[in-house]
């Protein structure tokens, strides 16, 4: 068996978490791959259908640890709302931690016009977070409606957004970036930098200060495509990026060739508090350190095919 100690364990989870993997895959990114979902055609043949409803927790956890063995580092994308994701997303964080895999968790959020979808995805990211140790970072699908996304189909739309999360997070797993297993949050910003540099920045800046506030610790600014990031780039991200920073913390900048899709810069803004979200699960003042069951039968709309009692 060869020397994986340097190459991440990749799950893709849900149809967002499959396709992303999948893009990464594609595109030759040294890592292991699994893919889950509760829609077998998610998977899209680049594995067997495995139903984790059917699988207890330690069963899991050998499941994951036999196919990551050899690898120390694991990241589990996907979106957050519907039923695999919000189901599924948090059992493979947890199980991938009982296996002693450092953990990172790329978690997509919906659209704001998705309100069904807040409560689980709100739900399932109070999961993730209670699992110690693991580095999470949200990626806000309402960024990309500020673009020029909301005229493409559904479909496209989804499928852009994919290209450019598993795009960001190539290149930031290449060079090592990546918060993993470090605990807090980080956000996950991305634009067209077709525009400009300066225009660019500005809207990646303003929602950032929006969610991470004053207490980003950390901050890496990542270009690709035609568009590097120059020296007066920097001071210009800098000065737009310093009242988000104290004076001790990191500012960072990588230049990418290897993401598709244009020039795009993104901002990866880690704090070691919470984001402020708008998502969030309404039980977490009152559940405190505990659960309700995960089983999916606790109100992901998974029908269970039962006889109603009236």
């Amino acid at each position: 068996m060869g020397d994986n100690r340097n190459s991440p364990f990749l799950i893709g989870v849900g149809k967002s978490g499959c396709r992303i993997a999948g893009e990464m895959q594609d595109a030759g990114f040294q890592a292991g791959y699994h893919f889950v979902s509760l829609n077998p055609k998610d998977l899209g043949g680049r594995s067997s259908f495995v139903d984790w409803r059917t699988l207890d927790d330690e069963v899991l956890k050998e499941l994951l640890g036999r196919e990551a063995e050899g690898r120390g580092q694991c990241v589990v994308f996907g979106g957050l709302g519907g039923r695999s994701g919000s189901y599924l997303l948090p059992r493979a964080v947890s199980a991938a931690r009982k296996a002693g895999l450092g953990c990172l968790a790329v978690v997509l959020l919906p659209f704001n016009e998705q309100r069904d979808m807040e409560f689980a995805a709100g739900a399932a990211l109070e999961r993730v977070r209670k699992e110690e140790g693991t580095g999470i970072i949200v990626v806000d699908r309402e960024q990309f409606v500020e673009e020029a996304f909301e005229e493409l189909p559904i479909g496209s739309v989804h499928d852009a957004i994919n290209r450019r999360v598993a795009g960001v997070m190539a290149s930031v797993l290449e060079e090592g970036e990546a918060p993993i297993g470090s605990g807090g949050e980080s956000l996950l910003e991305i634009r067209d930098a077709g525009e400009g540099f300066s225009k660019a920045m500005g809207g990646l800046t303003r929602r950032t200060w929006a969610m991470a506030g004053s207490a980003v610790d950390d901050l890496l600014v990542l270009s690709s495509g035609n568009r590097p990031t120059t020296l007066g780039n920097a001071g210009l991200a800098a000065e737009g990026l310093r009242n988000m920073v104290s004076s001790g913390s990191r500012i960072r900048y990588l230049n990418s060739a290897s993401i598709s899709g244009g020039s795009v810069l993104a901002v990866v803004a880690h704090t070691a508090s919470r984001l402020s979200l708008r998502v969030y699960d309404p039980l977490e003042s009152i559940l405190g350190d505990r659960t309700i069951d995960a089983e999916p039968e606790s109100g992901l709309r998974i029908p269970l095919a039962l006889d109603r009692v009236d």
